[in-house]
């Protein structure tokens, strides 16, 4: 997957007005539709052209914005695995709590329980899963709380299959 987000310290923006003034903007608009592709596919691609100065001071730039993005894409990774280490299909058991990846779905245990008792596991996980995103994409605009109705209900009339009028 590719990473959305990455930064561009302050250092580069002086390499960059360096760069325009010797080259111009269409040379600054090239580099970072490299750097742009590189973070989306991690495809590498040269600068060249006839101003040496200039093409190396880009691929200098480039090079350093790469490897920035390259730590970011790290970092992001890590943290990631570390917030997932317990999830599974989405579910983060924690002690005697159960909750969805991004905390808006929370059940106890017990809850947790009775609904696999009702429903069986795979269908609880992945639909806590569901209305975990769901509100996360959404801020929980829906004003959902009572989490295991909304699961139980979810699971009844099988949100995942039907265009219903909850707006994701």
């Amino acid at each position: 997957m590719a990473n959305r987000f990455f930064k561009v310290r302050c250092c580069h923006l002086k390499d960059l007005e360096r760069l325009r003034a010797l080259e111009g903007d269409r040379t600054v608009g090239i580099v970072w539709i490299c750097l742009f592709k590189y973070a989306a596919t991690g495809e590498l691609l040269e600068l060249r052209g006839p101003n040496q100065e200039g093409v190396e001071l880009a691929n200098r730039v480039l090079g350093e914005m790469r490897r920035e993005v390259d730590i970011d894409r790290e970092t992001y990774a890590e943290r990631i695995s570390k917030e997932n280490k317990d999830a599974i299909d989405g579910v983060v058991f924690e002690g005697d709590r159960v909750r969805g990846v991004h905390s808006w779905v929370v059940l106890s245990r017990n809850e947790y329980e009775e609904l696999v008792i009702d429903w069986g596991e795979t269908a609880v996980n992945f639909y806590i899963a569901f209305i975990d995103r769901a509100a996360q994409k959404t801020g929980n605009k829906n004003g959902w709380d009572d989490w295991p109705n909304v699961v139980c209900r979810a699971i009844e009339e099988d949100w995942a299959n039907k265009n219903f009028e909850y707006d994701f």
